[in-house]
């Protein structure tokens, strides 16, 4: 049985009310997993399963559907950085999302996100998600779940002992605004590098073909 609250203790926003239930009606707004079809494809949200990997210009949480994978929940709506950062996107809100992750013995679990892996040290932290894939720059948090939920069925595993949580913390609260820039500099650059080569490129070829009809011409004046 649960009881429905109009008002909650130490909640003066009525607005942060919506963030303790669920969004479903027939639901009574209790939170629940409901398992999600998409209407223009075989697609649906079951994270183990590889078809529902979505097209990398449609994965706007960078998410990897596979045997490997479980559902984490977001804990910010994600960003994306486009057109070498001269844009910047608000990702449609997701709860949460399919990633690989990896249980690793006295340390914790590692999550997989594009090419980088990001270690949950705690349950509840936190974690920031920064990184260039596509050619965009996406930004985007997602919580971590309890270790012993997730992998202390393993056999010989250890999650990690407690830690002082407000070290973390502190090493996590990073400055997004300088790392975004300092990878749209990145990007920037690896653009005009990539630009550069296919101009050289490009100028070989020209010169070839332009030394190639003046040999031609050679050989018809002879």
């Amino acid at each position: 049985m649960a009881k429905i609250f109009d008002s909650l203790p130490n909640i003066t926003d009525k607005n942060e009310l919506a963030r303790f239930g669920g969004h479903v009606m027939l639901a009574d707004y209790c939170p629940y997993n409901q398992e999600l079809t998409y209407k223009n494809s075989n697609r649906d949200s079951r994270c183990y399963r590889s078809e529902n990997q979505p097209p990398n210009k449609e994965n706007y949480a960078l998410e990897k559907y596979s045997s490997e994978s479980k559902c984490f929940d977001h804990g910010s709506i994600w960003e994306q950085y486009i057109e070498q950062c001269r844009k910047k996107r608000r990702v449609i809100p997701q709860a949460a999302g399919c990633y690989q992750f990896e249980c690793i013995s006295s340390k914790g679990i590692y999550v997989h996100i594009g090419k980088e892996k990001y270690l949950c040290e705690y349950q509840g932290q936190n974690l920031t998600i920064i990184t260039i894939e596509y050619g965009s720059i996406y930004v985007g948090t997602i919580i971590c779940p309890d270790c012993q939920i997730i992998c202390g069925s393993l056999k010989n595993f250890q999650c990690p002992s407690e830690i002082n949580i407000n070290n973390v913390q502190t090493k996590q609260q990073l400055n997004i605004r300088s790392s975004v820039e300092n990878l749209c500099t990145k990007l920037y650059e690896y653009n005009q590098s990539s630009m550069s080569d296919k101009t050289n490129q490009l100028y070989i070829k020209l010169q070839t073909i332009f030394l190639f009809f003046i040999c031609l011409y050679i050989r018809k004046e002879f």
